[in-house]
């Protein structure tokens, strides 16, 4: 069951990314939903929640379990794409180690594709995470491990 319905429209598409643009700088903070604190997932629920109804999570782990993740957008977006086959307005998932266990959305960016993601760490490992937006870089672009039609 596709909790989001049928494909969206580029005007939907549109609407996500400026949602998840009016978020960009709010603080990380796990299961966070506001401009207090949000964390990647939370960010992926709200930017949705403006063009559809979604159903959130709560009381999950910062380390997902038996691809807990995964089962979770597929039940909202449908089937798995390819990362040769991204566009702006689709979700993504990313691993650093392990298990994937973070997730941005793919935005249009003056070099190519971007992201937009809340990570509990500022680029370069600092403390203090926030909302960022960034070119889709070799090296994030190795970290993706799937993508869901947005």
């Amino acid at each position: 069951m596709r909790l989001l319905g049928e494909p969206f429209t580029e005007a939907e598409v549109e609407t996500v990314l400026a949602t998840a643009r009016s978020m960009l700088k709010w603080p990380w903070r796990h299961q966070g939903r506001t401009s207090r604190g949000i964390d990647c997932l939370g960010l992926v629920a709200l930017s949705f929640s403006a063009v559809r109804r979604v159903v959130d999570r709560e009381g999950y782990g910062r380390t997902p379990y038996n691809r807990q993740l995964r089962a979770s957008l597929i039940e909202h977006f449908g089937p798995p794409i390819g990362r040769d086959d991204l566009r702006p307005g689709d979700v993504v998932t990313l691993r650093w180690t392990g298990e994937e266990r973070h997730v941005a959305i793919v935005t249009d960016h003056p070099e190519g594709l971007g992201l937009i993601h809340c990570y509990d760490r500022a680029p370069g490992g600092a403390p203090g995470g926030r909302v960022i937006e960034h070119r889709l870089s070799p090296d994030y672009l190795s970290r993706i491990v799937e993508g869901f039609r947005g």
